[in-house]
């Protein structure tokens, strides 16, 4: 499907129902990028990125400059003509070559809004229950898919209490 939405942006012709003998399927390759000098844990995995390609062939909003490339590499297992396409249609080139990187750095620069914070607590201060809007907005801050419900306590640093 992707292969025909391509030829046709290049000015290409297709027969009619041809799908490129792929029937659906993808291939999926390493896609290495050349990243700024951002903390690791403000790199997103190759499936969060697959969903913010999928929220900007949707929604085409501006993406934000190119934050420019480091000596970091990280691959991402992607469909490099899909990548190719989306480059071409968010117009990133080097000079008059499509340009994957790029294309993938401001992707992660528009969607991926992280800033590292520590996840440890500091260890001097005194351990005190959490109220449930507290353990939601740490979950929320750090991502880590935890929905606590009112009436029910937990205290930092020891198991969940009823």
């Amino acid at each position: 499907m992707r292969l025909i939405r391509a030829a046709k942006l290049l000015g290409y012709d297709t027969p009619q129902g041809w799908d490129g003998g792929l029937e659906g399927r993808t291939m999926k390759k390493a896609v290495p990028v050349r990243m700024p000098e951002w903390p690791e844990g403000h790199f997103p995995t190759s499936k969060q990125l697959q969903t913010y390609l999928f929220f900007w062939e949707r929604q085409r909003k501006p993406l934000e400059p190119d934050p420019g490339a480091g000596l970091y590499q990280k691959s991402f297992w992607l469909d490099p003509e899909d990548v190719d396409v989306d480059a071409y249609e968010a117009e990133c080139f080097r000079g008059e070559r499509l340009d994957r990187a790029q294309f993938i750095r401001r992707i992660i620069a528009t969607y991926h809004k992280r800033t590292p914070a520590p996840l440890v607590a500091e260890r001097s201060r005194a351990a005190r229950e959490l109220s449930p809007a507290e353990v939601n907005e740490i979950s929320r801050v750090h991502g880590l898919g935890i929905c606590w419900q009112p009436g029910k306590r937990i205290s930092h640093g020891a198991h969940c209490k009823r």
